[in-house]
């Protein structure tokens, strides 16, 4: 069971290729998704599971989008 006690280190599993590259892609991209560029960091980044990617990019851009909600 996990210790979420405040101060707890929380362990998170390390991200694969595809979730790694949707991080570089979403800062490259400035914090944001810019559809254009999308195929082009495909290919800079080498990524082979596109369809993990997206979903990784996605789920990036939904957390940042809670976050700014959460802000205001």
């Amino acid at each position: 069971m996990a210790d979420l006690r405040a101060g707890a280190k929380v362990q998170v599993p390390p991200l694969g290729q595809a979730e790694e590259c949707a991080r570089l892609a979403w800062n490259a991209m400035g914090g944001r998704v810019d559809w254009p560029a999308v195929p082009i960091l495909i290919d800079l980044y080498d990524v082979t599971d596109v369809e993990t990617f997206l979903e990784a990019l996605l789920a990036i851009r939904d957390l940042q989008s809670m976050d700014r909600d959460d802000d205001h």
